[in-house]
């Protein structure tokens, strides 16, 4: 064993990580030059380096045991399963302009699934000869396994096209975040087969010398068909998990949480007009999408809803009048005319409109609550009709006109459910189900006291369950929680307006 892992290395050129012997944590390996009895100036040069990760920080020189020390003159490597049995497989160029290393084969190890491996580029056709320095395996024409792209010094790249690699299945993983770090560097990602493997794998920009391999996880499957399930673990803390993933095919997964923004009445000269600045990220700074809708030149009040209305995985807009109960539906997030107009429910001072999934078909709907009787109207679907809920919601010591409705998944269901808000005590009532009954989570949150406070809900963590949040009129602050239960807010940034009218509204927009 050896620590550091420095101590037996010589000649060092390239390097690339993987997790070859299957145990959970990633081992290295480094090329180099193998002397021989051949190159009796380089006799001292005892070859590549296949550190196996023993844990603890400590590794071992496997490169003897596994079969990989002899490369010649190596410079970049690269861990990819060329044949989609599950097990990585280790390829890395090589040559120099004197002595016998003029025309040495680039190196393709197989994987043995053993801990060994079993050099085979010329039993599969990898003939370059040529003064090789960088590699880049990637499935370049997309057929299912992993290519070899090599490139030679003052010699002409070469293009190795697997044939028959894909006789076994495999999945293409890429990862698209919402933060500035777009292809999800760092993100950890596990994945369990229905064939009983798993794997831990980590989406990192490796590169080796003078070559890049692309932002992509290439997964050979061997018999497997499915990945029951793939967790991404994201750089900022954010975890989604993607289920049923079928095999043989190329899947972007794209980072999943909710995030919130401000419905703005606007003053003055543009009067009859109302505005939506809508965040991308739960952080401070500008929106990432503005426009204009909802309200008339008439000057009538209206309210902002929240809905997936067309069933395409993106939240839209929607305003509701009060004075007739017109619902506005639009299904997209920029300025124009609505898509689906009809009034629904009651109307009056009283009233306050709701959305959300009430009979867990993917598609959201419409509701309303009034405050004057405590319950709530929900429709199954958005068009003109009768009610196919009705149910009344309260709590122990009473509920005034100021509590405010809020709906949300509370225990991962599938199925919104209804909450009310008092801004004056900062007190969450929450219901599990869409019936008539006492609250089953009851707590205080955020700030308290005198001022002008809405409640949001949203998945802030991705985790597949709706959770509380707090904007305050006064400030612009939101207060983020990632659990329904008292206790201090996960996250805390600005946003926002102070404009009379304003109020919030949380979802995914993207």
């Amino acid at each position: 064993m050896t620590d550091p892992v420095t101590q037996t290395d010589e000649n060092a050129m390239g390097g690339t990580v993987w997790d070859y012997d299957g145990d959970g944590d990633y081992d290295w390996f480094v090329t180099s030059i193998f002397g021989g009895p051949e190159n009796a100036a380089f006799a001292n040069k005892t070859g590549n380096r296949l550190f196996r990760n023993v844990g603890g920080g400590a590794f071992e020189d496997a490169n003897t045991a596994s079969g990989t020390r002899i490369g010649y003159w190596g410079w970049g490597p690269f861990f990819a399963d060329f044949d989609n049995d599950g097990h990585r497989d280790l390829a890395h160029i090589n040559g120099w302009i004197q002595f016998s290393y003029t025309e040495d084969l680039t190196r393709l190890f197989m994987n043995q699934g053993d801990g060994t491996f079993r050099e085979m580029s010329g039993l599969l056709g990898i003939e370059d000869e040529g003064q090789g320095r960088g590699v880049t395996c990637f499935d370049y024409d997309r057929d299912g396994d992993i290519d070899i792209l090599i490139s030679n010094n003052d010699q002409k790249m070469q293009l190795y096209r697997n044939d028959g690699g894909n006789a076994k299945n495999f999945l293409n993983i890429s990862l698209k975040g919402r933060t500035a770090n777009t292809e999800g560097i760092g993100a950890k990602i596990h994945v369990a087969l229905d064939n009983g493997d798993d794997y831990d794998l980590q989406m990192i920009s490796e590169t080796s010398f003078v070559s890049q391999q692309p932002h992509e996880i290439h997964l050979g499957l061997d018999d497997a068909t499915m990945a029951n399930s793939i967790e991404v673990s994201w750089p900022n803390g954010v975890v989604n998990t993607f289920t049923d993933v079928a095999a043989n095919q190329f899947v972007e997964l794209k980072q999943i949480y909710d995030s919130v923004g401000i419905y703005i009445p606007m003053p003055g000269p543009q009067a009859g007009r109302a505005r939506y600045k809508l965040k991308n990220l739960n952080e401070k700074a500008d929106p990432e999408f503005v426009f204009d809708y909802g309200q008339s030149s008439d000057g009538t009040v209206w309210y902002p809803i929240v809905g997936d209305w067309d069933g395409d995985g993106v939240d839209t807009l929607a305003v509701w009048r009060r004075a007739d109960a017109n619902f506005r539906l639009k299904n997209t997030n920029e300025t124009g005319q609505p898509d689906i107009v009809f009034n629904f429910g009651p109307a009056g001072a009283s009233v306050t409109p709701v959305s959300g999934d009430w009979d867990g078909d993917g598609d959201d709907t419409i509701g309303a609550y009034n405050s004057a009787n405590r319950s709530f109207s929900l429709r199954n679907a958005n068009n003109h009709g009768a009610a196919d809920i009705v149910f009344s919601f309260g709590g122990s010591g009473g509920l005034g006109a100021a509590w405010i409705p809020f709906m949300g998944d509370w225990d991962g269901d599938g199925i919104d459910t209804p909450g009310l808000y008092d801004p004056v005590n900062g007190r969450l009532l929450m219901r599990n189900s869409n019936t008539t009954g006492l609250a089953e989570i009851d707590f205080v949150f955020g700030p308290t006291g005198a001022g002008a406070r809405y409640p949001v809900s949203g998945d802030w963590d991705g985790d597949g369950v709706d959770t509380i949040g707090v904007w305050d009129f006064n400030s612009g602050d939101w207060f983020l929680r990632n659990a329904n239960s008292a206790g201090p807010e996960d996250i805390k940034f600005r946003f926002g307006s102070t404009d009379p009218g304003a109020r919030p509204v949380a979802s995914m927009w993207n």
